[in-house]
């Protein structure tokens, strides 16, 4: 609806400008036609701010962690999510990484990891030691 109300007023405007015969045409801003619009009219740097590290999902179902082997990028948030109807945990088994050790959760339950270093890491179910995964992380 705002959009349609700002292309009335600027043709509106542009016709009565051109039928006026005036040479320069006004620029019509948001702000003059009453529309809150954040930053208009303001350069904006090239800089672009740090994003959100990227997320990787990995589903605990009928036992297994699916995929059991994912390779992601230095920095990337592995999240586990429990759909069986029993408890999981997610614990590193070769003490490359002694805080991968999730407590007990649930059907429903996540447990979020970064990943900040470069290398291999295995896991398991503590509960369950038969499901394992890895995660190879990349540069």
């Amino acid at each position: 609806m705002a959009i349609i109300a700002v292309l009335v007023i600027a043709l509106s405007a542009s016709i009565y400008y051109y039928l006026s015969g005036m040479e320069e045409k006004p620029t019509v801003t948001s702000t003059e036609i009453g529309i809150n619009t954040p930053n208009a009219g303001v350069m904006v740097s090239e800089e672009v701010a740090a994003s959100e590290p990227e997320e990787v999902s990995v589903t605990i179902g009928n036992f297994a962690f699916l995929p059991a082997s994912l390779t992601v990028k230095k920095g990337t948030v592995v999240v586990w999510t429990n759909t069986d109807l029993v408890v999981h945990d997610v614990v590193g088994t070769d003490g490359k990484l002694p805080e991968l050790k999730s407590p007990l959760f649930g059907q429903g339950g996540t447990y979020r990891f970064s990943f900040d270093e470069v290398g291999s890491f295995a896991y398991y179910c503590s509960v369950h030691p038969s499901m394992r995964g890895t995660v190879t992380v990349e540069e």
